[in-house]
C-alpha cells in the first residue's frame, strides 16, 4: 500500500545555461512522488532559471521565483521564510550553490533534505541527503552527522510521471539499429550536441533525434549548421522523453541524470562526460555493464567513437545484454522509497 501524507514541501532548486535544467527536473520528479502520495508543494527558483517556472506550473505545482542572488545568506533567508509562511514540513535543496550554512539558515524553520551528486555536502547540516547516483557511497558523508539519513544508490533513482508509465513495457531489438537518439543535457554547457550530431549522420540507413533543451543558448545556431543533413530530426524542449527513449534504439547522452532515465527504459547508450562530476557516474555504469562505453566531450573526433557506435548498432546481443543490465538498476520505484523514507523518519 503506497504511503500516505499531509506534509507540504518547499523545493529549492536552479536551472540556467551553465548548470543545465537536472536538478530541478529531478526535484519534479520527487515532488511528483510527494504529491501521489497526498502532500503539497511548492517550487522555488532563482531569475536566471525563471523560464521553467511555466514548466513548474503546467506540472502541477505552485512556481515561486526569487530575485536573490543564488546561494546567498540572503536567498537562504528567504527560503527560510518561504518555507515558513507555506508551512512546509520538508525544505529540499538541490544545487552545487547551496553550500552547508545555506543548510543552516533553512534549517531553522524545517527539516531539510539535500540532493548530492559527488560528496559536495560532506559537511552538510542536513537531515536527509539523497545522492541517487551509481557512485554514492557512505564515505562520502562521513563528517555528516550519525542522525543524518542517507538514501543512496539508483535504487531512489527520481524519474518523472513520463516514464513510469513504462513499468511494465518491454523494449525491441531489432537486428540492426536504425534509430539513434542525442540528448546532452537541458542546456548543453560543453556544446557538444553539433560534433555528436555530425558524426553521428555519417552512417548510412539511419534516422537521428536530437534533443535540445530548454535552456541551450544557441539552439538557432545549432539547426542552421545540421539542418542540410536530411536525416536529423530536432526536437527543442519535448514534453515526453519517455516516448522518445521508447522510439529509440541506441542513445548518445551526457552522463548526468539522464543516465537513470535512459536505464530505466533499458536503452543502450554511450555517454559522453560533459562536466567532471559525471566521471564518476559514467565510469560505475561502464563498470556494471549498463552502457556501452563512455567519451570525454573533447574526444569526440577520436575514430573509435564512430566505431564503437557502429559496433553497438550492429550488435543485437550486445543491445540485448547492455539494456538487461542498466534494467536492473532502476525500477521505477525511486520516488516513492523517499517519500517511504521520509515519513519513516517524520518528516512530514
Amino acid at each position: 500500500m503506497q504511503t500516505r501524507i499531509q506534509g507540504r514541501l518547499l523545493v529549492r532548486a536552479d536551472a540556467n545555461s551553465e548548470i543545465g535544467t537536472g536538478h530541478v527536473m529531478r526535484c519534479l520528479a520527487l515532488a511528483g512522488a510527494w504529491r501521489d502520495a497526498g502532500g503539497e508543494v511548492v517550487v522555488v527558483s532563482s531569475k536566471d532559471g525563471a523560464a521553467l517556472a511555466e514548466l513548474v506550473r503546467e506540472s502541477g505545482f505552485r512556481a515561486e521565483v526569487s530575485q536573490l542572488p543564488a546561494g546567498s545568506d540572503s536567498d537562504a533567508l528567504h527560503t527560510a521564510a518561504l518555507a515558513r509562511s507555506a508551512g512546509a514540513d520538508l525544505v529540499v535543496i538541490d544545487g552545487y550553490q547551496f553550500c552547508p550554512a545555506y543548510q543552516g539558515i533553512v534549517k531553522t524553520e524545517a527539516r531539510v533534505l539535500w540532493i548530492d551528486d559527488g560528496g559536495q555536502a560532506g559537511a552538510c547540516c542536513a537531515d536527509i541527503i539523497l545522492n541517487q547516483n551509481i557512485s554514492a557511497d557512505p564515505k562520502m558523508y562521513s563528517t555528516a552527522s550519525a542522525e543524518t539519513m542517507l538514501l543512496l544508490g539508483t535504487r531512489y533513482a527520481l524519474l518523472r510521471p513520463e516514464f513510469l508509465e513504462y513499468r511494465n513495457w518491454k523494449r525491441d531489438f531489432p537486428p540492426r539499429a536504425r534509430r539513434i537518439l542525442i540528448t546532452l543535457g537541458g542546456s548543453d554547457p560543453a556544446h557538444a550536441t553539433v560534433p555528436i550530431a555530425e558524426i553521428v549522420s555519417q552512417i548510412p540507413g539511419i534516422d537521428v533525434r536530437v534533443v535540445i533543451g530548454p535552456a541551450v543558448s544557441e539552439r538557432e545556431t545549432m539547426i542552421q549548421r545540421l539542418s542540410q543533413r536530411e536525416n536529423i530530426e530536432f526536437l527543442v524542449a519535448p514534453d515526453n522523453m519517455a516516448k522518445l527513449m521508447e522510439w529509440a534504439d541506441v542513445a548518445i547522452s551526457a552522463a548526468g541524470s539522464t543516465c537513470w532515465e535512459l536505464a530505466f527504459m533499458g536503452l543502450p547508450s554511450i555517454l559522453i562526460v560533459v562536466a567532471e562530476n559525471q566521471r564518476p557516474i559514467a565510469e560505475g555504469m561502464k563498470r556494471a555493464g549498463a552502457v556501452f562505453d563512455h567519451w570525454p566531450h573533447s574526444q569526440l573526433d577520436d575514430a573509435g567513437f564512430l566505431e564503437g557506435l557502429t559496433a553497438l548498432g550492429e550488435s543485437e546481443a550486445l543491445r540485448r545484454q547492455l539494456s538487461a543490465n542498466a534494467s536492473a538498476l532502476v525500477d521505477g520505484w525511486g520516488g516513492q522509497r523517499v517519500v517511504e523514507s521520509i515519513a519513516r523518519a517524520g518528516a512530514c
